[in-house]
């Protein structure tokens, strides 16, 4: 064999070692989300599973910072999770409770779309905790 030939090999071999690292970390990093789920979260997860869509982030959130006055003030936003189905990313959003979740208040419309932005998702699926009924909220921009 010549020091080309082995340079190949070990470039082969490398590859195939870095390719099955990365699909262990992509697999542990799903069980150990699932595992955190508990109760309610977890049958929804499985409702949405039935449904085509794929976990990608659980319990994530994301902080803003406005300057008012010289006086920082900040606000966090919280998802419980975001799945995936195709090229579309959604917020889970779980109704509790037996009030309506009404979807025609712009007080409610504006949170979800704010939420939206902030993660980047195309929209967000309310899941009835008790009925495990999804319904879907998505907005599209007009020019």
């Amino acid at each position: 064999m010549r020091i080309s030939d082995i340079i190949v090999l070990f470039l082969i071999i490398m590859v195939f070692l870095l390719y099955t690292s990365y699909k262990y970390s992509r697999k542990r990093k799903k069980q150990k989300m699932l595992e955190e789920l508990r109760g309610k979260p977890l049958e929804v997860f499985q409702v949405l599973e039935e449904q085509g869509y794929k976990l990608v982030d659980y319990n994530c959130s994301r902080s803003i910072a406005a300057e008012v006055n010289n006086r920082v003030y900040t606000h966090t936003f919280h998802s419980l999770m975001i799945v995936k189905k195709g090229k579309y990313k959604y917020i889970v959003y779980i109704k509790k409770g037996k009030d309506p979740l009404r979807l025609s208040t712009k007080k409610v419309r504006e949170h979800f779309l704010t939420l939206c932005t902030f993660f980047k998702v195309a929209g967000v699926l309310i899941i009835d905790a008790e009925k495990l009924n999804i319904r879907s909220l998505e907005f599209k921009f007009k020019m």
